[in-house]
């Protein structure tokens, strides 16, 4: 690790050829709750102490086989891991909302390689919900895994899966949520009718999982019923789209859940603003394309307002008389003498309605002063509004 410092500037990078130096990876360290760290002493600190500058070349570096390069962590993923490890030792379940595009995948094979070396821990599953991020997941994990003191195991099938979570081997293994379901349900249909099966000594080891895209609706039940297999777990959910109250849905009779009430407390949260202003993510490209002309919006504006006050008259037995009619256009300029629009009093007055005419201007910000010169009933030809 490699540490460039002044005193009202500070960053880090991981060792790299000259020609390999990407700049993208020079980082600046940030507090716990991502306020940006600057001052060169506050850095020193917070990082080159003992021992949390052996902890970053040694726990929170991790070489990329497929890339060829080094790798050092970020401090929202230092702060994640450690968090994670936190609730393990306490025995508390949580999750980490970190936006997409910010490296959820190595946090949570750091936090899964610690875990797996727990000695407190006896099985460490990271669970995802589809085919393909098995086969990715596995893929990242092994890239990391190949110059790392641990292996990743991957079950190709359900049988596979239950004889290799019997193995003693401290392997961190990769599977789908479904497979492990299908195993669960096969050992209770099998205990159901007497028979021995030597995977439910499994279900009562401390087991840890880790869940990828932990937003997916697939980890409501499924999840309901391997927890109540497994006697002795904790859950982490790694998510970039947070499920609160106000969007959480109801899929086929689950109840919605929000992500809190599937894995517990949030255990480190890094948002999209945190992301842009450090860079680690994609800026947008905002750009505006115009679809409508302004003048076809207004009138179709216009139209639809007519539409829904006829319909609240028609529902209310109120019609529009034939004689209701505007005379002037959207955006038309008018002067003094210009009819603005025709109605029919005896309808309105047949009806016991009130035939008060509202003139409005909305464009006052255009003049020095807009201001009324006569009250109550007014005739033709008289001024009632005057515009400076």
């Amino acid at each position: 690790m490699f540490v460039i410092m002044m005193p009202d500037s500070t960053a880090y990078f991981a060792n790299a050829e000259p020609d390999h130096f990407n700049k993208a990876f020079l980082f600046n360290w940030r507090t716990r709750d991502n306020h940006p760290v600057e001052n060169g002493l506050a850095f020193t600190r917070q990082v080159l102490n003992i021992p949390m500058a052996h902890k970053m070349v040694s726990e929170y570096t991790v070489i990329d086989q497929e890339r060829q390069s080094l790798i050092l962590l970020r401090p929202y993923q230092i702060y994640a891991i450690e968090a994670v490890m936190h609730r393990i030792h306490d025995h508390q379940d949580g999750f980490v909302w970190h936006t997409t595009g910010s490296g959820e995948t190595l946090t949570s094979y750091k936090t899964a390689k610690l875990a797996a070396q727990d000695p407190g821990v006896d099985k460490v599953i990271f669970l995802v919900d589809r085919r393909d991020l098995d086969e990715q997941t596995t893929s990242n994990f092994s890239a990391y895994a190949a110059n790392d003191d641990i292996a990743i195991n991957e079950a190709q099938n359900t049988g596979d899966l239950m004889r290799k979570l019997q193995q003693n081997d401290g392997k961190v293994l990769v599977t789908s949520i479904q497979k492990l379901h299908r195993a669960v349900k096969k050992t209770q249909a099998q205990l159901a009718t007497g028979k021995q099966s030597h995977f439910s000594k499994t279900l009562k080891q401390r087991v840890i999982f880790f869940v990828d895209e932990a937003q997916r609706s697939q980890f409501g039940k499924m999840q309901k019923e391997i927890r109540a297999a497994f006697i002795n777990t904790n859950w982490y959910g790694y998510t970039g789209t947070h499920i609160f109250n106000k969007n959480k849905k109801q899929l086929k009779g689950d109840l919605a859940v929000t992500t809190e009430e599937l894995f517990g407390k949030v255990c480190h949260v890094y948002n999209l603003r945190d992301a842009l202003g450090d860079q680690a993510v994609l800026p947008f490209n905002v750009g505006h394309v115009t679809t409508i002309g302004k003048d076809a919006l207004i009138t179709r504006a216009l139209e639809k307002e007519t539409n829904r006050v006829k319909a609240r008259r028609d529902k209310q037995g109120r019609l529009l008389s034939t004689a209701d009619e505007a005379k002037i256009q959207a955006n038309q300029r008018i002067k003094k003498g210009d009819v603005l629009a025709t109605f029919d009093s005896s309808v309105i007055t047949e009806a016991g309605l009130d035939d008060t005419t509202m003139v409005i201007v909305t464009n006052t910000a255009d003049f020095e002063d807009v201001s009324s010169v006569a009250a109550g009933s007014v005739v033709e030809g008289a001024d009632f509004v005057a515009v400076k």
